[in-house]
């Protein structure tokens, strides 16, 4: 009998542990730990941490918001969870962030492996009312689901880093009205819900990111700057209340993008050293649309009729001397190249535009460049897929089309193509094929695969200078040798093509 009645409470006790919960709320005058062993924490009133205390929460504790209340922090947060047992905030209900930094240097507070499900607001900086914060709030590894992540200082200089996260259908803003905080997220996975640098943010920082069906809106005085990171299915805008001169901003260096358009017609848009392919599944009709900026040594692959740059449009005001400028750029498979719109004309109108040292690897449907502005456009130093004359005039509609339109000058232009692939990652591959190259740099032969058969493809390979140096078509298996034959050392482009659609394009590297 004692037996049994010992096992009956040891019984008892454990279920009491299963079940044990703690409710929280008002503010802490002295240092809290909140234990696993209290979990799960139901904030059932606003948590306070004043200047000075600090409230450490526990590898593993799950903390529920059944309520709009929140975690208040003035003073300092350690929450650090491992790898096995994140910290978790759950949320029944919508409304203001579950955790508020303000007043405080977010130096003092500490991060990770944190998990956050909405669709309450996860993490806020100050709520523009006079409340700064001072240095770098940093994450590592944080999980974010169907919540919201933003800065709210007003001229503040604080920082928000995020790292090594998972952002899913969640919306991260830097809010309007006053410069608020810049916000960084590096080596991070960002998937659905919306990226947006309010009006007079300080900027969004995206870092070695992969991003696929995101929405990411740029406001005026704002900007949002992608560095070494893979786009799909993403959606670039401006603030629908944008004016010409705002200075609103988007920068995109050393990046793959697929199927993602640009809509921002009175913005600055700065492209360098990145990769645009656009394939059949693409709808809209123009791939980047942009009032000005400069676009430099990238790449663009389209796939029937869609245009690929396009200097605004005919229904936006631009009144700015601001240029556009198109630099040492590879455009093929588009219907038209650029087009260049002016839209009605105020005070100085537009900036000037240059195209130069530019390939244009194949006759598009339509043009290369298409002029329906009153103003001229430069275009030397470009190599036009063709050294006659009269066929380049056919590819260009300027002033000669139509005498209301500026006139395109393109004299002194190339007798052949210049631009070598941009160099780094893989340029483009269709994700339904899967194509690797092995061994890639080569000397004698290397091997092309696919995780599906290749039907009647073909393909190309040029060099740094444009020229084709090898075709093979009529491909057909799960894979194709590939040999050196005549080949120099060297860095080349290879295309696949399938069905009319580039499957993929790639560097190819020889070497002895």
């Amino acid at each position: 009998m004692k037996t049994k009645f010992v096992l009956t409470i040891l019984t008892a006790l454990l279920v009491l542990s299963l079940y044990a919960q703690t409710n929280v709320g008002g503010t802490y005058t002295s240092d809290a730990t909140w234990m696993i062993s209290g979990s799960p924490y139901n904030v059932i009133s606003n948590v306070g941490i004043p200047d000075e205390i600090t409230l450490t929460i526990e590898s593993g504790v799950v903390v529920n918001f059944n309520s709009d209340h929140q975690i208040i922090i003035h003073g300092s947060l350690i929450a650090n969870g491992d790898n096995d047992m994140n910290i978790v905030f759950n949320s029944n209900v919508s409304g203001s962030a579950m955790i508020l930094f303000q007043y405080t240097n977010l130096n003092n507070s500490s991060l990770s492996y944190i998990e956050i499900n909405g669709p309450k607001s996860g993490i806020s900086l100050s709520t523009n009312t006079n409340d700064n914060n001072s240095g770098t709030l940093t994450i590592n590894n944080l999980s974010i689901t169907n919540s919201k992540i933003q800065t709210n200082g007003n001229d503040s200089f604080a920082e928000f880093v995020i790292n090594n996260s998972s952002l899913t259908n969640t919306i991260v803003i830097g809010e309007y009205p006053y410069k608020s905080e810049t916000i960084e997220i590096n080596n991070s996975n960002i998937t659905g819900g919306e990226i947006i640098s309010d009006s007079f943010n300080k900027g969004i920082f995206l870092n070695n990111a992969t991003i696929s069906s995101t929405l990411i809106k740029v406001a005026c005085g704002a900007n949002v700057n992608i560095s070494e990171s893979i786009v799909s299915e993403a959606s670039f805008s401006q603030n629908t209340g944008s004016s010409p001169g705002d200075d609103n901003c988007l920068n995109i260096d050393g990046s793959h993008l697929t199927n993602s358009q640009i809509d921002m017609p009175v913005s600055t848009v700065n492209i360098n050293a990145s990769n645009f392919h656009y394939n059949s599944d693409f709808s809209e009709l123009s791939c980047i649309v942009s009032g000005n900026g400069i676009i430099d040594s990238s790449n663009f692959i389209g796939n029937g009729s869609l245009i690929a740059i396009e200097r605004g449009y005919t229904i936006f005001y631009y009144n700015n001397n601001n240029p556009f400028t198109i630099t040492y750029c590879t455009f093929t498979g588009f219907g038209t190249d650029i087009k260049i719109n002016a839209g009605d004309q105020y005070g100085a109108g537009n900036g000037p535009v240059s195209v130069h040292y530019c390939d244009f690897l194949d006759n598009p449907v339509n043009y290369i460049i298409s002029n329906h502005s009153p103003y001229d456009a430069s275009a030397t130093f470009n190599w036009w897929g063709t050294t006659e004359i009269t066929e380049i005039e056919n590819a260009i509609y300027d002033y000669w089309d139509d005498m209301s339109y500026g006139q395109v000058f393109y004299t002194d232009f190339l007798s052949g193509p210049i631009n070598p692939p941009v160099s780094g990652q893989t340029i483009y591959n269709d994700s339904n094929y899967d194509i690797s190259i092995f061994p890639n740099p080569f000397s004698t032969e290397t091997k092309l695969k696919t995780s599906d058969n290749f039907e009647n493809a073909s393909l190309t390979i040029y060099n740094t200078s444009g020229q084709v140096v090898k075709k093979v078509n009529n491909i057909s298996g799960p894979n194709i040798k590939l040999g050196r034959d005549n080949l120099p050392n060297g860095i080349f482009l290879i295309l696949m093509v399938q069905d009319n659609k580039t499957i993929m394009a790639d560097k190819l590297i020889i070497t002895d």
